[in-house]
């Protein structure tokens, strides 16, 4: 017999970019939609809390931190706070332990990380396994990564997988490589379709956009979205003189992250704009979009159709690069290597992207709402 659900916490630790918050912002979204009765408070280290208030869902914020990059190592700190990693660490656990204790959810969701930024959820796992916590837990996370999660030799670790009732990749089954799970973790494993922000039918109308920003039709429109990083600024140089040598006549927007102001950025030939989450109504509006290769922004090229240049982020993850080759004979795409951006090679895509037949793509299967019942259904039984 189903079990109706109350009460969810929904635990994102993102506190470096925002593609863990966008995610956890499409689902919650897609979830209280579907059942509004539903009690779900999301508990983050986001510095984008206010995206969920705006959508009237309640956040627990906890401090953020952030990944501080050195020449021969990288660690984390604090973003805002002047305390010693250490003691954030230890303010973020207790802050976690006393809402879970409070809110005393049905359902515990955990965005990507099964056992939180530095193990910060370890202890709340370990009191799942000995029975102090009823609710059920399912992590919830993108394919790419996951195999090396699951298949955790880490003795400790992986003994804190058993906590989890459910995990659930937002991936296609065909796009998620099968790997041999041992069978207590293979038969909790569900790949519960691919999610973005909003569906192909709530997209705004291209015209209308192009209206908002004063274009018409006729403009030539690129979106530029490459978040940060250390060869940003080279790679956004090329990126610009190439479309103007292409189109100089292009209308170029580039999109910033919550962590960096248009007053910063004066780039020549560009409109330079703040963080928006909802960067698909400009996708499909735009005549082509230069971009990373997250796993949102792939979703949100797969519903515009739209035709890109990707320029995965190189990093010993590799997790860009992964996803960029998976997609790069689906998408109307053409990836191009950071290490080697010049305005030549960004020139030459952009003539190869027009000149290529631009394929016709189904979205069919990105779709929030039909990724939050399956959570709800398994989790109800």
């Amino acid at each position: 017999m189903a079990k109706k659900i109350k009460r969810i916490l929904y635990y994102s630790h993102n506190s470096f970019g925002v593609g863990h918050s966008i995610r956890t912002f499409s689902i919650a979204t897609a979830i209280k939609k579907l059942e509004p009765n539903i009690d779900l408070l999301v508990i983050t280290g986001s510095s984008i809390p206010e995206l969920f208030l705006s959508a009237g869902i309640d956040v627990v914020k906890i401090p953020s931190s952030k990944l501080f990059i050195h020449d021969t190592f990288t660690s984390l700190v604090p973003r805002y706070l002047s305390m010693p990693y250490s003691e954030l660490l230890q303010l973020r656990k207790s802050l976690i332990l006393t809402t879970i204790k409070h809110f005393n959810p049905d359902i515990v969701l955990v965005e990507h990380s099964p056992i939180g930024l530095v193990g910060e959820l370890e202890q709340i796992l370990n009191n799942k396994i000995q029975g102090k916590i009823k609710a059920k837990f399912a992590l919830i996370s993108r394919g790419i990564g996951m195999h090396d999660v699951l298949l955790n030799k880490n003795h400790k670790k992986k003994k804190l997988l058993n906590a989890f009732d459910y995990f659930f990749i937002v991936e296609n089954k065909k796009d998620f490589k099968n790997k041999k799970f041992v069978s207590s973790i293979l038969k909790k494993v569900h790949c519960i379709g691919r999610t973005s922000i909003k569906t192909k039918q709530e997209i705004i109308n291209s015209d209308k956009t192009r209206k908002e920003f004063g274009l018409s039709l006729k403009d030539f429109l690129v979106v530029v979205s490459l978040g940060r990083g250390n060869k940003n600024n080279f790679v956004m140089q090329s990126v610009v003189e190439g479309i103007i040598k292409y189109n100089h006549n292009s209308k170029i927007f580039v999109f910033l992250d919550p962590y960096q102001k248009p007053s910063d950025y004066a780039i020549k030939n560009c409109i330079v704009l703040p963080f928006t989450p909802y960067l698909v109504d400009m996708l499909a509006a735009a005549d082509f979009t230069v971009c990373r290769a997250g796993y949102n922004i792939i979703s949100e090229l797969l519903l515009t159709n739209q035709r890109s240049i990707i320029i995965p982020r190189i990093d010993q993850i590799k997790e860009q690069e992964e996803r960029a080759e998976i997609y790069s004979e689906i998408l109307n795409t053409v990836i191009v290597n950071e290490n080697t951006v010049v305005p030549e090679i960004i020139f030459d895509s952009i003539k190869m992207l027009f000149a290529r037949k631009k394929k016709v793509l189904s979205c069919s299967k990105i779709d929030k709402y039909e990724v939050a019942r399956k959570i709800l259904h398994n989790l109800s039984n």
